[in-house]
């Protein structure tokens, strides 16, 4: 067998991109001061009701005992999920009437909470198959094409701009369908002693540590300059470690790998930041977010095989985490404005303390790694446990 001749993930799994700028779309840009399809904000009752109705619905698939390959494959459920979130979306978007309000609100969270749930978990059974190395080569790609069409998207007519963001989870639907397609090795979703919780906690801790902070300043975004520091090392920290790792591992794909996206986001970027109806600096949450979009799933799902954890609890305890750490450091930041707003106001001293705690957030992350490396130990090949799978299931 020969080695796939280039770097990264093939077109078809690009797909996942469309579930993330329609997650975007819809519940980020309007918090980062940016034009939105909907007025959805974070920690409004919408974004809340599909967020905690989407960690439910990770949850349920995740953990209950019921063959989730046949029912995440089946084509009732490829047709129902991008459904679910284009009807919800519909309904999230309405000129609703202010007495049904509080029933388009509910109903369309949970149409695009349960919708998203699915796809998600879908989406990561289908990079599990692919190994961790080829899913961090991918990251550049993955960031460019996201960055490349929120941004396109919103030099368009917000009509045009609704359309395309009702559309994004059926493109995202057709994709994954044709992923079956592509003749990767079937791989089971979990491998050797796996599911340990000491594991699950070290994977975890680091974005714990990270949505605490992020969700922190997302409630001072408006005010404050410190939150899009925050965003742009959020953003580019992971390209470049990105970037390393592929020259180490697989230098002959250098240039299409890294440097061509790396120019794509940069001829992106110049429009976009030159736009004089928007902030400049406030593009950096929305280029921030949609790399921890992509950044969160390609972690989790894979370094579910490094760590030797099912592919689709891992993705659902991170995003769990994510969603409820968030939420504290939003409400947290809430309280500490209200009681304590002449300190909070002091961009100095809470710059140096979110500036430790991404620092530190990282550091987590390269320890855990080297001391997970260190305590599996290596196959007779010098392979670590769960990197022989990944690096076999990039074969045909």
């Amino acid at each position: 067998m020969q080695s796939r001749a280039f770097i990264g993930v093939p077109p078809v799994y690009t797909g996942v991109i469309f579930l993330f700028s329609w997650i975007y779309l819809l519940f980020y840009a309007q918090t980062a001061g940016i034009e939105a399809a909907a007025p959805v904000s974070l920690m409004s009752g919408s974004y809340t009701i599909s967020a905690f109705v989407m960690c439910a619905t990770l949850v349920a698939i995740a953990f209950l005992p019921f063959d989730r390959v046949r029912f995440l494959t089946s084509v009732s459920v490829k047709i129902a999920s991008p459904l679910l979130m284009t009807v919800g979306t519909v309904i999230l978007m309405a000129d609703i009437p202010d007495s049904l309000v509080f029933v388009s609100v509910g109903i369309g969270g949970v149409l695009t909470g349960l919708g998203s749930g699915v796809a998600a978990q879908q989406w990561a059974m289908a990079y599990r198959r692919v190994g961790l190395s080829v899913a961090i080569s991918s990251f550049p790609l993955l960031m460019a094409i996201a960055v490349g069409v929120c941004a396109t998207l919103m030099y368009l007519p917000g009509d045009v701009l609704r359309a395309a963001t009702i559309v994004a989870p059926a493109v995202a639907g057709m994709m994954f369908h044709m992923v079956r397609l592509e003749p990767w090795p079937q791989d089971d979703l979990g491998q050797g002693p796996r599911d340990r919780p000491f594991n699950f906690f070290i994977l975890l801790l680091p974005f714990a540590v990270f949505y605490l902070a992020s969700g922190f300043l997302d409630y001072f975004s408006l005010v404050s300059n410190y939150t899009f520091v925050f965003y742009a090392l959020a953003a580019f920290i992971p390209l470049l470690i990105s970037g390393v790792s592929i020259f180490r591992t697989a230098r002959q794909g250098f240039v299409s790998a890294f440097l061509v996206p790396i120019c794509f986001l940069v001829v992106v970027a110049v429009p976009f930041f030159a736009l004089g109806s928007i902030a400049p600096m406030a593009q950096f949450v929305s280029i921030g977010e949609l790399g921890i979009e992509v950044l969160l799933f390609i972690v989790a799902v894979g370094f579910a095989g490094f760590f030797s954890l099912d592919a689709l609890k891992t993705y659902c305890l991170v995003r769990v985490v994510a969603t409820i750490f968030n939420s504290i450091g939003w409400y947290a930041a809430s309280y500490a404005g209200f009681a304590y707003g002449a300190l909070f106001n002091s961009q100095a001293s809470l710059f140096v303390v979110l500036i430790g705690i991404e620092v530190l957030a990282i550091a987590l992350s390269v320890v855990i790694v080297q001391v997970q490396k260190g305590g599996s130990g290596t196959t007779s090949s010098g392979e670590a446990p769960g990197q022989r799978c990944g690096r076999g299931a990039i074969r045909r």
